[in-house]
């Protein structure tokens, strides 16, 4: 099975696996920003 894999697929493995801990990175970074917003904006 693992001869099966060549360099393409690799490189493609590589991309998509960035792209998500990216999504990742910015979906944390966004949440943070709207719970700053909300508790300054609503203040306990």
């Amino acid at each position: 099975m693992a001869e099966s894999f060549n360099e393409s697929d690799f490189e493609a493995h590589k991309s998509t696996y960035n792209g998500f801990l990216s999504m990742v990175k910015w979906s944390i970074i966004g949440l943070v920003v709207l719970v700053l917003v909300l508790y300054f904006w609503i203040q306990p």
